[in-house]
């Protein structure tokens, strides 16, 4: 089974990033006890205060999968829904080399 990379990156308001922060803060918290998480590191961009993306590497698919379910993740995407200036950008990926 192939080792997926994950970069999700996350855009708030201005004036909403604080609030951003702490529930992504929050899911990393949660998200690291999770099965199949091998890494799951929050940034903050350091040109825009209001960036933060996300570098994951799961065991698997379906490790990845089980992720997207979690109630963590559901509720913190309920907490910043309005907060957010853009949609949550995922990218998957696959290392070949």
């Amino acid at each position: 089974m192939p080792i997926i990379t994950v970069v999700a990156t996350v855009k708030a308001k201005a004036g909403h990033e604080d609030k951003v922060k702490k529930a992504l803060l929050e899911l990393t918290e949660a998200t690291h006890h999770e099965p199949g998480c091998q890494k799951y590191d929050l940034h903050q961009s350091i040109e825009s205060r209001g960036t933060f993306v996300f570098l994951e590497t799961w065991a698997s698919v379906e490790a990845l999968d089980a992720h997207m379910k979690t109630p963590h993740l559901a509720a913190c995407r309920e907490k910043i829904k309005d907060s957010l200036d853009a949609e949550i950008e995922i990218r998957k990926l696959a290392k070949i080399g």
